[in-house]
């Protein structure tokens, strides 16, 4: 019986033409001829059979060198991830500007129940910036990934038999590990005994460069094994030595901690003392499983393929916008060939992304709308002046510039990408009604607030609840329709609705790439 063939990629020559032709008007409009016979529609043809072709050849690798092609496209083992906050209370002379928040640096956390300390690592350097200093608490600020990682000691991996090429599976891999520096401490040491010495061999990426004498050995990251040389690159472990290994593992179900639980720093920071450092994760850290196997990571390597990484439509753009700041994002609009920062003229090549950011960047709180006996108004916390004016505040810029700087590397040579807060056409709201006979008329009042705040809040307003949409005209029926739905009320006596201008009107323009902010709400009750 054959073994079956793996399919990374199902899309057919077909399927790719027609995805390549679909993007033609984007690019260029007045190309309307596509026809065979026409030269561009040749080239994307060409582009589809060499693409095919590809694809059929991956499909036919063996599954084992599916661990390398997995490391390639950035799939890793399941693990505890989280972003750390460091928060540095010093002046902002005092921070020199070669400092970097190098990757590996370590906070943990007890586990109450068990006493176990739970340790996560940084994963990525974080330079000196700028943009790290805020200006209005005065510390330096910066965010680094990290992962939950576990040190397993000397596990005895088995003994050698003295030939080429030997390979040890470890009992809990897969491997965390820096691919790129050989000289990290983190890595994985092994130690090799025999009845006369033991010694620690030496970490390499490869072998390519061993001598016969060299005492080295390479990990593969996925696959959770440790390789020897074969006598020419890299020499072989004398047979009978006892093979141990100390390394790091992801961590499983027990690193999903909370927010806040990381606070404590295990490594020091360069030149900068401990008292004056504080450490938290904002956010509850997720992914921690019991562990994947290699079918469970190819099912999850074959799922990324199909996940934009490139910039090209409209889609795409949305998509890796989200991608940017997953926790930070509530909506996402891409308009096409538009500057909406206004700093050059609107023309082909221009993207705006237009980011909502989530209630918790810009610190409103999600209360309903309260009504106010002494000023007979209800308090609308979220839904206009507050949240404009939260837009324009520092962390949320410090948001539009993360995520165009992912877009960035992402976008096409020949795209300029603006990420911008969006705008809000101010409504002003003055409602009175007759209360049904025997009803609780605050309570109906109170209910009738809380309806039309709701109904045109930007986060889950309208009628499917995901927010008003982008530029829909708000009209004075549809208000009538929704105050008479609520329980208790009989009819509404009166409705004002007023925009930016003074006049009252029927209907209310919503600019094409605005929401609508409520800015007052009255509400009268007879």
């Amino acid at each position: 019986m054959p073994l079956p063939l793996p399919n990374l990629d199902n899309r057919t020559f077909a399927d790719l033409t027609l995805e390549l032709r679909s993007l033609i008007p984007r690019y260029d409009k007045a190309w309307t001829n596509h026809n065979p016979s026409d030269p561009g529609i040749t080239l994307i043809e060409l582009f589809a059979w060499l693409a095919e072709m590809l694809m059929y050849r991956m499909n036919r690798i063996e599954k084992g060198n599916y661990l390398t092609f997995l490391d390639l496209i950035g799939v890793k083992p399941s693990g505890p991830r989280t972003i750390i906050t460091f928060e540095i209370k010093i002046s902002k002379a005092a921070l020199p500007t070669d400092f970097v928040l190098l990757r590996g640096t370590r906070v943990s956390a007890r586990e109450e129940r068990t006493g176990e300390e739970i340790v996560f690592e940084t994963t990525v350097d974080v330079p000196y910036s700028e943009e790290s200093w805020d200006e209005d608490r005065e510390i330096w600020v910066f965010k680094a990934p990290a992962v939950n990682t576990m040190v397993i000691e000397k596990e005895l991996l088995g003994v050698s038999n003295g030939s080429s090429r030997q390979t040890f599976s470890l009992k809990w891999g897969p491997l965390f590990l820096d691919r790129e520096e050989e000289s990290y401490a983190g890595n994985p040491k092994v130690t090799v005994e025999s009845p006369d010495a033991s010694v620690t061999w030496t970490y390499k990426t490869d072998l390519l460069s061993s001598g016969s004498g060299d005492e080295h050995f390479t990990a593969e990251l996925l696959a959770g094994l440790i390789r020897f040389g074969d006598g020419t690159n890299g020499t072989i472990p004398p047979a009978g030595s006892k093979i141990l290994c100390t390394y790091r593992r992801l961590g499983g179900p027990s690193g999903n901690v909370v927010a806040k639980k990381l606070t404590t720093l295990i490594d020091s920071l360069d030149g900068i003392g401990a008292s004056a450092i504080s450490v938290f994760n904002e956010y509850a850290a997720t992914g921690g499983l019991d562990g994947e196997t290699l079918d469970d990571l190819l099912a999850r390597g074959l799922g990324s393929l199909h996940e934009p990484y490139r910039a090209v439509s409209d889609e795409d753009f949305e998509s890796l916008a989200r991608q940017a700041a997953p926790d930070k994002v509530a909506r996402v609009k891409v308009v096409a060939d538009r500057n909406l920062e206004g700093t050059t003229p609107d023309e082909e090549g221009h993207i705006s992304v237009i980011v909502l950011p989530a209630l918790e960047q810009l610190g409103l709180p999600e209360l309903p709308a309260q009504y106010d006996a002494v000023t007979k108004k209800f308090t609308l916390n979220r839904r206009s002046a507050a949240v404009t004016n939260a837009l324009r505040g520092i962390p949320v810029k410090k948001l539009n510039w993360e995520i165009l700087r992912y877009l960035d590397e992402r976008r096409l040579i020949t795209t300029i990408v603006h990420v911008v807060g969006p705008s809000f056409t101010i409504v002003r709201l003055n409602v009175t009604f007759q209360a049904k006979p025997g009803v609780n008329a605050e309570a109906v009042k109170q209910a009738v607030g809380e309806a039309l705040a709701a109904f045109l809040d930007p986060y889950e307003g309208w009628k499917d609840q995901q927010g008003w949409p982008y530029g829909r005209d708000l009209y004075r029926s549809e208000l009538y329709q929704l105050i008479e739905s609520i329980e208790g009320v009989d009819h509404v006596t009166a409705l004002q609705m007023k925009g930016d201008a003074t006049a009252t009107a029927t209907v209310i323009p919503v600019g094409e790439n605005s929401l609508v902010g409520l800015d007052e709400l009255t509400v009268t009750v007879f």
